[in-house]
């Protein structure tokens, strides 16, 4: 028979065996858990960094897009200043040379309107002041023919060459100022009409 000592030890021995399995468990469950905290803490650390990564990324490009679309505005811009300059020594050009006529020259442009056109009767001619010394009564009624005859207005429009035809309360303007505002709006829209071009390519 085991002595009462014996037993006694034993029994704390077992205690103890016992204590020291629940404690490895419960070690072992913590350590499991710490280990899926960290595991978890991890994955949403990767989550947020890869967040943060793409909202960079997005502001980045945001930025980066902009930039070429003020680079891109910067270039139109002197683009279409360049060309508006260039339409306006074009203009200064044409003007010169209109202004610059002499009375045969500007009398043969004026004759070869007065054969296009199809008016027939009485023809009114409002001359503008720097054509008036080309553009005569005298020489109007060399131009009248059997369907036409024009008739020099006593009104002289001021500042301007070239002249104004009117018959029936319609107006043709062949003044050098219209001519010249044509040329630079269609040269303007064509201008305007490239660039939309570009920018849609």
């Amino acid at each position: 028979m085991k002595d009462q000592k014996q037993s006694k030890d034993e029994m704390i021995q077992y205690i103890l065996e016992q204590g020291k399995t629940e404690n490895q468990a419960f070690f072992e469950k913590e350590a499991q858990k710490l280990a899926d905290d960290f595991s978890e803490k991890m994955k949403q650390l990767e989550s947020e960094q890869a967040t943060r990564f793409q909202k960079q990324q997005k502001r980045m490009k945001e930025s980066f897009d902009k930039k070429m679309q003020r680079i891109d505005l910067d270039e139109n811009q002197a683009i279409m200043l360049a060309k508006q300059a260039y339409v306006e020594k074009i203009i200064a050009d044409i003007s010169s040379h209109l202004f610059a006529l002499t009375t045969a020259q500007l009398q043969e442009m004026v004759c070869h309107i007065f054969m296009t056109n199809d008016l027939v009767g009485e023809v009114e001619v409002v001359v503008g002041e720097k054509s008036a010394a080309a553009i005569t009564q005298a020489w109007l009624t060399e131009q009248t023919t059997t369907d036409t005859i024009y008739k020099l207005a006593t009104e002289v429009l001021k500042n301007d060459g070239g002249f104004v035809l009117r018959q029936k309360g319609i107006e043709y303007n062949y003044l050098f100022s219209s001519i010249l505002n044509q040329i630079s709006e269609e040269k303007e829209y064509e201008i305007v009409s490239n660039l939309f071009e570009n920018e849609v390519s």
